[in-house]
């Protein structure tokens, strides 16, 4: 009996022995296997930059390729316009729809050489470089010199280059402070930069006018604090409303308002805009808000990127005096942003 104890137990230390065994050879494999996977990570990385850089350094050559075929490989065209010459690529001439592309695309006018072997074209060389240089680059250094720019547009008219047409069509207005003169309608009131300010809505009513609801008083667009009706009413739900009479469209990027004397400061509005009067987006929501409480001009930002012609400020609630209070004593409407349409440039 002794014997078959001392041989099981004997079994049993070998067995165990095998285990612990197995377990130390399984632990390396997975600590072998870590490790590989560990390389193989590393190694992939390695290859994911390197696949990287290829393909920039491919895309650079590609793009270092197209630049090379296009400034020297090109088919040259020389112009004479105007009795001045300028040689371009007809890649250049053609690179956006106009009467350049026309003529130059080999699908549009016959056009013949002179006997120079050149084009002639019977314009003014004063803005062809501009123009020339635009097509080139896609990018437009406009003349500060006003009488200029009206040359220019007329020439780009004739060409009938559309992206800069477009371009031309545009001014951009900047905010920079409360009480800046940079914005829209100071600059119509000033006709456009070159008098004095006077209410734009009655020296130019062609391009702006004012809309209220029944008992709104205020005079909306005038910039001074302190101008306007200040008599006191229930003002909830009345509103301005700002409305650009021609073809222009605004997207809005900022706009500044007064208070406008009276009882008590406003707290509670906000500024709609419109394309067609009848659906309108509220681009600016003020609930209790404190700015013109201790100011009498203040500024907000607008996060837009639609157009519009329309801007109407309401009454939404109580004024700073709260308590059943609903005056509200606001002028001097003005915005800023990205204004176009026509003549809107000048």
């Amino acid at each position: 009996m002794s014997g078959t104890t001392t041989t099981s137990a004997a079994a049993l230390t070998n067995t165990t022995s095998v285990v612990e065994g197995n377990d130390g050879m399984f632990r390396e494999i997975d600590d072998n296997m870590a490790a590989l996977q560990a390389n193989i990570k590393k190694a992939m990385a390695v290859l994911n930059k390197q696949r990287e850089d290829l393909n920039r350094e491919r895309s650079t050559f590609e793009e270092m390729k197209s630049k090379i075929a296009t400034v020297h490989f090109a088919s040259t065209i020389k112009l004479d316009v105007g009795g001045r010459v300028f040689k371009t690529s007809r890649g250049t001439l053609t690179k956006e729809p106009s009467m350049l592309a026309t003529m130059f695309s080999g699908n549009g006018i016959p056009v013949e050489k002179d006997e120079d072997g050149g084009y002639f074209i019977d314009r003014s060389s004063t803005h062809f470089d501009t123009i020339l240089n635009y097509l080139r680059t896609g990018v437009f250094l406009a003349p500060s010199d006003p009488v200029a720019m009206e040359e220019l547009k007329m020439e780009v008219d004739f060409y009938q280059i559309r992206s800069l047409v477009k371009l031309l069509s545009k001014k951009t207005f900047k905010w920079s402070s409360p009480t800046d003169k940079d914005g829209i309608f100071y600059w119509i009131g000033c006709e456009k930069g070159s008098t004095t300010y006077s209410d734009p809505t009655t020296t130019r009513p062609n391009l702006v006018k004012v809309d209220q609801s029944p008992g709104a008083r205020q005079t909306l667009l005038h910039p001074e604090h302190g101008s306007g009706d200040v008599s006191c009413s229930d003002a909830r739900n009345k509103y301005f409303t700002a409305i650009f009479t021609n073809k222009w469209l605004l997207c809005p990027n900022y706009y500044s308002l007064s208070y406008n004397t009276g009882c008590h400061r406003p707290s509670n509005w906000t500024l709609s805009a419109s394309i067609d009067g009848q659906n309108w987006e509220v681009i600016s929501n003020h609930t209790n808000d404190t700015a013109l409480h201790s100011q009498n001009r203040a500024s907000w930002p607008i996060k837009t990127t639609h157009k519009f012609n329309q801007f109407r400020v309401t009454c939404t609630g109580n004024d700073q005096a709260s308590g059943g209070c609903y005056c509200f004593h606001v002028s001097g409407l003005e915005l800023y942003g990205a204004l176009e349409g026509p003549d809107c440039s000048n």
